[in-house]
């Protein structure tokens, strides 16, 4: 229970979101991927030192973006080539970019106030994104195409996760309510 690394100024701003990649027999280091209010987007490895067993941060990369970071996730694709990175932003915008080359891939307009969660279902065929508009919108992450917008929250929706091996769905909300949907139906289950 104790602190063994701090990574001081990651940032110039306020960090809002963080996620992780997992180990994949082509990248065997855990990383790290951080959003933030001073517009950029920061990738991580996590390295062992030498000496100990005590891991630290190594800074790899920056993606400078046009606006302050809300929400940053990783796609579950384990071929790196095919890995995205779903990145969020204050001006209602979800930009997709291919994670071993930051090369822009998409840009997702349709949300009226920013997208504060995203998350892709593990086979990488859709994304959801939910925000401070009260709306569910999925995603085809083929062309960037909208499916659907869902609708039932009555405040701000500040979480959104897929079940593992489905289209399906949790959302948390503001509204003190935590929905379950189908995403392949686009309705809500419970």
């Amino acid at each position: 229970g104790e602190v063994v690394y701090t990574e001081k100024n990651a940032h110039d701003g306020a960090i809002w979101c963080i996620d992780l990649r997992r180990p994949t027999t082509e990248q065997p280091n855990v990383a790290l991927v951080t959003g933030s209010a001073d517009k950029t987007v920061k990738f991580w490895e996590v390295e062992a030192q030498e000496d100990d067993e005590t891991p630290m941060l190594a800074h790899t990369r920056t993606l400078e973006m046009s606006d302050d970071v809300v929400a940053v996730r990783y796609s579950h694709s384990t071929d790196s080539t095919k890995r995205m990175v779903f990145v969020s932003s204050l001006d209602s915008t979800i930009k997709v970019f291919f994670d071993d080359t930051l090369k822009f891939f998409l840009s997702l307009y349709g949300h009226k106030l920013p997208a504060l969660a995203v998350d892709s279902s593990d086979d990488d065929t859709i994304l959801a994104s939910s925000g401070a508009d009260k709306t569910i919108k999925i995603w085809g992450l083929d062309f960037g195409d909208t499916h659907r917008t869902l609708h039932g929250h009555q405040d701000s929706i500040t979480d959104l996760r897929f079940v593992k091996r489905t289209h399906n769905f949790f959302t948390a909300s503001k509204d003190g309510t935590v929905r379950y949907w189908d995403g392949d139906r686009f309705e809500q289950i419970l």
